[in-house]
């Protein structure tokens, strides 16, 4: 066993385990975003398992798109590309959020009928 002997295995292993324990109080931090969003479209449409695989694909393909995004324009741009990258996904994932956020109280307003709960 090359990892018992202290060969180059247990260096790998011990950066790991670093980038494991750097990354889980982020993961913690993120997963309640997770949650409140899914709880902000329930409050504003009925949330059927349909609706919820569409959340889960929508939210799988910005966590692979983006990355990929960045690390296609890395080396050609550089790494500030990263934060430009990053600040379009925020501006757009803000405006996502208005446009549902008004769009959703029009379209009641106008209808008539009330959401299921005010935000």
């Amino acid at each position: 066993m090359r990892l018992a002997s202290g060969g180059a295995g247990v260096g790998v292993l011990c950066l790991a385990v670093g980038a494991a324990g750097l990354a889980a109080p982020w993961s913690a931090g993120i997963a309640p975003l997770f949650a409140t969003s899914i709880s902000l479209a329930e409050r504003r449409m009925a949330i059927s398992g349909q609706v919820t695989g569409w959340f889960l694909v929508g939210a799988s393909l910005g966590s692979m798109s983006v990355p990929w995004l960045i690390g296609q324009l890395f080396e050609s741009v550089g790494p500030r590309v990263a934060m430009v990258i990053i600040l379009v996904d925020m501006i757009l994932a803000l405006g996502v959020f208005v446009v549902i956020k008004l769009g959703f109280s029009r379209l009641a307003s106008d209808s008539g009928e009330q959401t299921k709960r005010p935000i």
